[in-house]
């Protein structure tokens, strides 16, 4: 959201809004009174996210494709040189659009239109 679109809220979603980024721990989700007790007692738990896992080894191929990469380098003006990792995002989805957005290289011989 916009720093306009914030200011164009009402003042009771305003306050909602801020109201809620003060009490509620942005790393656990918990109120910040709860989360901040050290008398509380916390269990770590573990379970798997596909799409997240997926994601991460994205994430792993990317950087190993490019770990020779020198992150000192700098151009002829002796600025840093930017990273081929700079301003990339590896997201995942559920649907190979790749495949899609190339459709010569389909190897079903299906019609991607349906």
């Amino acid at each position: 959201m916009t720093l306009g679109k914030f200011r164009a809220l009402p003042d009771d979603e305003r306050d909602e809004m801020v109201a809620a980024h003060v009490l509620v721990c942005s790393q656990c989700g918990n109120l910040r009174s709860v989360c901040s007790d050290p008398a509380m007692d916390w269990h770590p738990q573990e379970s798997v996210c596909w799409p997240t896992a997926t994601r991460q080894w994205g994430v792993r191929r990317l950087q190993d494709e490019h770990k020779d990469f020198d992150l000192k380098a700098r151009d002829e003006r002796g600025e840093l040189r930017m990273s081929p990792l700079d301003g990339v995002s590896v997201w995942v989805s559920d649907v190979d659009l790749e495949a899609l957005s190339n459709p010569q290289d389909d190897v079903t011989g299906g019609d991607l239109n349906g």
